[in-house]
């Protein structure tokens, strides 16, 4: 539980193996969690809430993985300015799997720009299975020139190895239909989708 601290509610910036289960990161004077470091970070099933930048942001470190997070009504220094989940440019390695990402706990009270934003410069990054509704600007805002990226949206999947291609209709999910995806640990201890 990080709650009105004047930084960053929770941070990493050389560690190993770092696991953030079940955390709570509120009204935190700059990010709610903050990777800046270190190998295998996860921060899953956590929520971040109204902190005075982005919920969630990773600007250095390999193997980060945000799984099933909530990020919502963050940015609150500057409207339409930070993000739910922010990848800085430099950083590769990154996934943001299954997570919700808007402007929806307060009604009244609408900061983030984009659900997930990925600078440029970034690869080997992964977003599959997020709910991005109801942010200022957009759900997704990619300008990774990285060429080893992954990102399912909607029943498209583009591969930004050379090509990208749109599943079969029939294998979607109907509209509205909640897809948890798998993830495990690899042999290696980094975080990948099963």
């Amino acid at each position: 539980f990080s709650e009105s601290n004047t930084n960053n509610g929770f941070s990493v910036s050389t560690a190993r193996d770092v696991r953030f289960l079940g955390c709570h990161a509120a009204v935190n004077g700059a990010a709610g969690f903050a990777v800046s470091g270190g190998e295998s970070v996860l921060v899953a099933d956590s929520i971040a809430l109204q902190n005075a930048t982005h919920g969630m942001s990773v600007t250095g470190g390999r193997g980060v993985g945000f799984i099933g997070n909530v990020s919502t009504n963050n940015g609150s220094s500057n409207t339409n300015t930070y993000d739910g989940i922010r990848i800085e440019s430099g950083t590769s390695g990154v996934r943001a799997i299954g997570n919700r990402c808007g402007n929806f706990i307060d009604s009244f009270v609408s900061y983030q720009a984009y659900g997930i934003r990925v600078n440029a410069s970034t690869d080997y990054i992964t977003v599959i299975g997020n709910d991005l509704s109801g942010n200022l600007s957009g759900g997704l805002n990619s300008s990774s020139t990285g060429t080893n990226n992954v990102t399912l949206d909607y029943g498209s999947v583009q591969v930004h190895s050379g090509g990208s291609f749109t599943f079969p209709a029939s294998l979607l999910p109907p509209s509205g239909t909640a897809v948890a995806p798998s993830y495990a640990l690899s042999s290696e201890q980094s975080l990948g989708l099963y």
